[in-house]
């Protein structure tokens, strides 16, 4: 099976590397996104759409049954906790997105809670002692994608693939740097090591571009 995703969104992956590690920055974005030539009104100060406005703009737009408090509540904490572990907030908000569409107190089928889905197992590690609340919850998502991250950036081991051809069989090739992120999401959805072992199947693959399709949902929001 093949790891790349869909190429119209590999610029998006390129994207969020860049928030890690103290890698390049963000690239500016206009401010005036008209097709139309447009000059500026007189005394109108350019300012950047802060990461904590994308994200609450995002989820009150997209998602209506979220509570303007909680909306802000969850983009504060993302914000806050991606400054305080490295990674950028709008990553994390759209793995979020994906897994609870930012219901606060969404459970799984398989008992995994709250707005990252975190599983029960994990809380100790993560300090949760509930799962529910905002805070917690947000810190132990960004926490836990923050360690998959970490782990597939260390390793340096091959991981299981399919065969070209469709072939069934399996053989082990070399991590290659550039698919690092998108393991951490597999990772996040399948846990590392099932994902050492037997690779990324389809359901999670399409986990991955899941994510990385409402990461770029939401960096197109910065310009509206």
């Amino acid at each position: 099976m093949s790891l790349s995703i869909i190429p119209a969104i590999f610029f998006v992956t390129l994207m969020v590397l860049s928030s890690f590690d103290k890698l390049a920055e963000e690239p500016k974005k206009p401010l005036w996104s008209t097709k139309k030539t447009m000059k500026k009104p007189v005394g109108m100060v350019e300012r950047k759409k802060s990461d904590q406005d994308t994200i609450f703009s995002y989820i009150t737009s997209k998602y209506k049954k979220v509570s303007v408090e909680d909306a802000k509540k969850i983009a504060k904490n993302l914000v806050d906790y991606g400054k305080k572990y490295n990674l950028d907030p709008k990553f994390a908000a759209a793995v979020i997105a994906r897994e609870s569409g930012f219901k606060k107190d969404a459970v799984s089928v398989t008992g995994a809670k709250g707005l990252g889905q975190i599983k029960d197992f994990n809380y100790k590690d993560l300090k949760i002692k509930d799962p529910f609340n905002i805070n917690q919850n947000v810190d132990g998502t960004i926490q836990y994608l923050k360690k998959m991250i970490k782990k597939w950036n260390e390793n340096e081991d091959s991981i299981v693939v399919e065969k070209a051809g469709g072939n069934k069989d399996v053989e082990k090739k070399p991590v290659a740097k550039e698919d690092h992120l998108k393991l951490a999401l597999a990772s996040y959805y399948k846990g590392f090591t099932a994902v050492k072992k037997t690779g990324v199947d389809p359901k999670t693959k399409e986990y991955v571009e899941d994510i990385l399709s409402y990461y770029n949902d939401i960096i197109h929001s910065e310009k509206k």
